[in-house]
């Protein structure tokens, strides 16, 4: 992953204030392990951020990053595009 994209992934994250804390999961709980909604949607922007327009490329993306820049996020690794869809 080119160095000057994961300077800029957290420089968007870390300027926007992106606190998605109070948006409401529409998702259901059905014993599955499930990524915050937060992270998800702190993936989704730094997607976009980064010129990202097809879920398939965001799922690349969370799988190209780097621990370091995923932990900030708070996504634990690579995010299927068929979960980012579910939103």
């Amino acid at each position: 992953m080119d160095r000057f994209l994961v300077v800029r992934q957290r420089c968007v994250v870390g300027r926007a204030g992106l606190d998605f804390g109070s948006v409401q999961d529409p998702r259901v709980y059905r014993g599955k392990k499930i990524v915050p909604l937060p992270g998800l949607m702190r993936l989704m922007v730094t997607g976009l951020g980064s010129g990202k327009m097809v879920l398939r490329s965001v799922e690349d993306l969370s799988a190209d990053m780097p621990a370091a820049t995923r932990k900030p996020l708070g996504i634990p690794g690579r995010v299927s595009d068929t979960t980012l869809w579910g939103l």
